[in-house]
């Protein structure tokens, strides 16, 4: 219960919350969300019934507005604001607008009975046609399960479907047997707020769609919760307004999406409360990759650099600096950038390795203690920070800073759950550096996300790298660890097997090799392998 308060008021960020940040206490939820329930007309009738409560001034009417009043007063001032956290109040507000109809209704005087009836006729009657054709919807099938019928008939099997997890996330519905289904993890985009680059995290972006054939996803579920907080998360919300505009290598192909409607009459919901809709009728939208993928991705990075949302054409520069050794003339540069974007606590990791080098112990643990002041926020993730900065400093290519941040992860106390995850990041940094063909800073990332966690990809990717390098033993002892967590890996002891052979280790290949040819007796190239072994071994080799 304490740490749900601490959400609704603001105190924790969630995703669902990013829409709420900028609007207007107590008055959002009467020009947003009490339209959406009953409707424009009922809810002006409701604000003069209230008025007329007040004005009447009697004991019932007094009972039912400080009930209101009180309930109101608490929920109003809160940063979330979904319907339903203002329904309670509907059958009290119903109760004084049922009085103040019956007061119009019956007025005596001529002009004054007709204009208070035709009020009551118009409000009641849009209320009714309102509430029936909202009522309608759930006689229509859901759009959710209309996609994924037209994404049954129209896609490929195996195509691989990106989609996003979340409350109203397409996820639930699609076919893992059929599809290939891979996740956009936005979420981990969400929970390093300030510690990626938006040139990081468009990279990352990439990587997770670069494989995927068709995007389907309900903009309700994360699209325009983003987009309202550009300030936040620049390159996320640039992200979705690109992808919407078909501008990412992706064009929009269906869009599925029921509506209120009546007699001709279409309820608009533009800009609705997002779970007003997303529970039962919001739109989900399919995209199919196109030949644009790669230049139009090229195109939206370098767009990124000058975003002025952005740091990154800034972070650029510095870093420019550090290569050359113009040390003041970065860390100035520095402070520029940490006024213009307080929120991104990276640049305090830059700014810590500029007071390293300069010998400033001082400034340097001033700079460090704000790097990780994000780390105890519960909005953000403490387990990812390290991969967020470390990524970061790594496309800006400051290698030695994302070495830093990844050992600083290691001092962290996280619990079992979270450490998976941050192991699978480091990894993710590594290949990031594989990539840019730094071999000893991959190794050094792969070495860390075995301390965080022992996982067979780590072993495996250690044993790649230094096999690579020309230290066979070493990459077997790795390549027999990482078999030793992932015992059925049958390829893995096939490969350790055969490498072991060929630098001359037979003791070592002998039980693998025996061990392929018992799941797999038809391996000829195996089989050779296997006795030579046995002779060189009977002969003392």
């Amino acid at each position: 219960f304490a740490f749900s308060l601490q959400v609704v008021r603001g105190e924790m960020l969630q995703p669902w919350l990013l829409v709420d940040l900028h609007t207007v206490p107590y008055v959002h939820h009467w020009t947003h969300l009490w339209p959406l329930i009953v409707g424009m007309p009922l809810t002006v009738f409701f604000v003069a019934a209230v008025g007329y409560g007040v004005w009447r001034g009697e004991r019932v009417q007094g009972l039912l507005l400080l009930w209101c009043g009180l309930y109101f007063l608490m929920v109003g001032g809160l940063v979330a604001k979904s319907v339903r956290y203002v329904m309670p109040m509907l059958p009290f507000l119903a109760l004084l607008a049922g009085q103040l109809g019956v007061v119009l209704w019956g007025m005596a005087a001529r002009r004054r009975h007709v204009w208070g009836r035709l009020v009551v006729i118009g409000v009641w009657g849009h209320l009714t046609m309102y509430g029936v054709a909202f009522a309608r919807l759930y006689t229509t099938e859901d759009s959710r399960i209309q996609a994924t019928r037209w994404m049954d008939v129209q896609l490929p099997p195996n195509s691989a479907i990106v989609a996003e997890r979340g409350g109203f996330s397409m996820l639930p519905v699609l076919d893992s047997e059929r599809y290939t289904l891979r996740f956009m993890e936005i979420n981990t985009l969400f929970g390093v707020r300030g510690y990626g680059t938006c040139a990081a995290t468009g990279h990352y972006l990439q990587q997770r769609l670069e494989p995927a054939e068709y995007i389907a996803l309900s903009p309700v579920n994360r699209q325009v919760q983003f987009a309202a907080v550009p300030e936040l998360y620049p390159a996320v919300a640039s992200f979705y307004q690109h992808l919407a505009a078909d501008e990412l290598g992706f064009s929009q192909v269906r869009r599925f999406k029921n509506s209120p409607h009546l007699l001709g009459i279409d309820f608009g919901e533009d800009g609705a409360e997002p779970s007003f809709v997303g529970y039962d009728h919001p739109a989900v939208l399919i995209y199919k990759k196109n030949d644009r993928f790669a230049l139009d991705w090229q195109k939206w990075k370098a767009g990124l650099e000058r975003d002025t949302l952005c740091a990154d054409d800034d972070l650029r520069r510095i870093a420019a600096r550090l290569h050359q050794g113009d040390l003041e003339p970065a860390l100035s540069q520095l402070e520029q950038v940490q006024e213009r974007h307080p929120d991104l606590l990276f640049a305090a990791l830059l700014e810590a390795y500029v007071h390293k080098l300069e010998g400033n112990e001082e400034g340097e643990r001033r700079a460090i203690g704000r790097y990780m002041a994000g780390f105890s926020d519960g909005s953000r993730r403490a387990n990812l920070l390290p991969f967020a900065a470390a990524l970061s400093a790594a496309e800006l290519g400051l290698a030695h800073v994302g070495l830093s941040a990844l050992q600083a992860g290691l001092s962290l106390s996280l619990p079992d759950l979270v450490k998976h995850k941050m192991a699978a990041s480091y990894l993710y940094v590594g290949n990031f550096f594989l990539d840019v063909d730094d071999q000893d800073s991959a190794a050094e990332a792969f070495r860390m996300s075995t301390e965080v966690l022992p996982l067979p990809a780590g072993y495996e990717a250690l044993a790649n790298i230094v096999h690579f390098q020309g230290h066979i033993d070493q990459a077997l002892s790795y390549w027999e660890e990482a078999l030793r967590l992932a015992p059925y890996r049958v390829d893995l002891g096939e490969k350790i097997g055969q490498v072991a052979y060929k630098h001359g280790f037979y003791a070592r290949a002998l039980p693998y090799l025996e061990g392929t040819l018992r799941l797999d007796d038809s391996r000829a190239e195996v089989r050779r392998q296997l006795e030579e072994t046995k002779q060189r071994l009977a002969a003392g080799e």
